[in-house]
């Protein structure tokens, strides 16, 4: 999950988008990571996958396939349609 993150936060311009609503792209990177370092692999990965619908980020195979392996692994399955 951290190397989807590092590429997330390679890439602060597709942020811009974001609804005013919505806390900032780093400050969102930002508490996706501590969910990380704390274990909290889901809050984690619902996270990274709400961002990845709202921006335009685009995410090498390999992060692709990371995502989807925790996904798997973990058993987490996004509500998202």
């Amino acid at each position: 999950m951290t190397l989807i993150l590092e590429e997330m936060r390679m890439q602060p311009e597709a942020g811009g988008g974001l609804p005013v609503h919505m806390q900032l792209l780093s400050e969102q990177l930002r508490d996706i990571e501590e969910w990380i370092d704390v274990r909290e692999f889901g809050v984690a990965y619902e996270s990274m996958v709400a961002l990845l619908e709202a921006c335009p980020f685009r995410v090498s195979g390999k992060a692709a396939v990371c995502l989807l392996e925790a996904g798997l692994v973990f058993g987490f399955k996004s509500s998202r349609d």
